[in-house]
């Protein structure tokens, strides 16, 4: 576990086992820290076999960093949320969940989605991208914002298991696109 890994990946890898450890040994009354039954199986044999070891060495760490562990905030049941709009476990964002591109299986299908809110995201992509275009960074992260919103329902009752997979495949096909660069992915 770890061989051939730079000293980053090592001193990630490390600091990631432990962080899983001392989740595990937390006080009852700090279950929200402890990983999810789910999780730590998925992380131990249930990644996809095509997921390459440098990401499956960092990915529970990453898991951790991005969303403390947790899938649902324990006090509301609503997937974890940050300040960008990503979500879950894996702190995707929506857009990215129905069409990630790059060979990744989507979270749930864009065609699932009903005509009128795929016709309306596509709507919101072009006006988002003329903003982008235009300097107008406001403006998209406006429209960003509205077509996260349009998709989220979509994806709020996928389960963690499916959650942990997408994020998986997804940070792999970042390790491959950036020339097997752990760092960059």
């Amino acid at each position: 576990f770890g061989e051939g890994l730079s000293g980053f990946a090592q001193t990630f890898n490390r600091l990631t086992r432990e962080g899983f450890e001392a989740a595990a040994r937390a006080p009852r009354g700090l279950d929200f820290l402890r990983p999810t039954q789910t999780t730590e199986q998925l992380m131990e044999d249930g990644l996809p076999s095509t997921v390459a070891t440098p990401v499956r060495n960092v990915f529970a760490g990453l898991i951790q960093q991005e969303s403390n562990g947790q899938h649902r905030n324990p006090v509301t049941g609503e997937l974890t949320n940050s300040v960008a709009g990503a979500v879950g476990i894996t702190q995707l964002m929506p857009e990215t969940a129905v069409q990630p591109g790059f060979g990744v299986k989507e979270l749930v299908p864009f065609d699932s989605m009903s005509e009128d809110d795929q016709k309306l995201v596509r709507e919101k992509r072009v006006e988002r991208d003329e903003a982008n275009d235009n300097e107008n960074y406001a403006e998209a992260r406006r429209l960003q914002n509205e077509i996260n919103a349009v998709i989220r329902p979509y994806i709020d009752d996928v389960p963690e298991a499916e959650y942990v997979r997408f994020g998986a495949e997804y940070l792999d096909a970042m390790y491959r696109r950036y020339n097997n660069n752990i760092e960059l992915a």
